[in-house]
């Protein structure tokens, strides 16, 4: 007989040892049991205690609202980058499916418990996938000035494929006495059995703030030569540049936004 259950948490039956703090999944033929999601895969929530095979355990919906805690797979050295179900249930930062938050602490090695935040649902789609959108946040501490600094990688299999990538820019130096923000835009094309193409729009939206001790300053982008032969993948840098009056070294954050079209096709990760 169905029921309707009216909290965040479901009791399910473990078909195998559980720890808590993982991703599980429905699993098998038997009604309410749950087992660890592997890569790839789509949980039903995360479990809320250490059970034995065979037990009740208690696991929060993933369409619960608030915060998680997951286990990490990995050292995690970023805030609010994107994770992924890993193997066992733990969480990864890249993945091949859909991410399933972002972390607000970092992780220090495997087995570390973090909090993360689920992702709106135009963030919850895996890059490579038919029109996916990925974005995310970057920030770099003390950049040397006027020197171009890798922030972004895009690949590409040998496919046809097409994709853009739209990136707001912040950059600051002498304790926030100078700020300077800009807003850019690339296109990404390939062909088959041909090189990947990227097109840099010219920097737009560009504005200064200074105070009366403040710098001149000027920030920049750049796409990077393709790197790879035409009969493989292809990967292709983006670099930012921060120039100031006074030569001093600066901190920049990128909010970037990443639309591929073709199922198959492009990803992005952070340089």
């Amino acid at each position: 007989m169905a029921s309707q259950n009216e909290t965040q948490f479901l009791t399910f039956i473990a078909g195998a040892a559980l720890e808590p703090w993982r991703f599980v999944k429905m699993s098998g033929a038997t009604d309410r049991t749950v087992a660890y999601c592997g890569a790839g895969e789509d949980p039903v929530g995360v479990t809320q205690e250490r059970v034995a095979i065979n037990e009740k355990v208690s696991v929060r919906s993933i369409l619960a609202p608030g915060t998680f805690k997951i286990e990490a797979s990995e050292a995690m050295a970023t805030l609010n980058a994107l994770i992924y179900v890993a193997a066992s249930g733990k969480a990864a930062l890249t993945g091949t499916d859909k991410p399933m938050g972002r972390v607000l602490e970092t992780a220090s090695a495997d087995g570390s418990i973090v909090e993360y935040v689920p992702v709106p649902t135009d963030e919850n789609t895996a890059g490579g996938t038919a029109t996916s959108v990925v974005t995310g946040i970057i920030r770099l501490d003390a950049l040397a000035d006027n020197t171009a600094t890798a922030v972004l990688e895009v690949t590409c299999p040998n496919i046809a494929a097409a994709a853009m990538l739209e990136v707001t820019m912040l950059g600051f130096i002498d304790a926030q006495e100078s700020v300077v923000v800009s807003k850019g835009l690339i296109a990404f094309e390939r062909n088959a059995g041909a090189a990947l193409v990227g097109t840099a729009a010219t920097v737009t939206l560009a504005a200064v703030a200074t105070t009366a001790a403040g710098e001149t300053v000027a920030l920049g982008y750049a796409v990077a030569a393709v790197a790879g032969a035409v009969g493989v993948a292809n990967t292709m840098g983006i670099t930012v540049t921060l120039n100031t009056s006074a030569a001093s070294a600066a901190d920049i954050i990128i909010d970037y936004r990443f639309v591929n079209a073709e199922a198959g096709g492009m990803t992005i990760a952070a340089a």
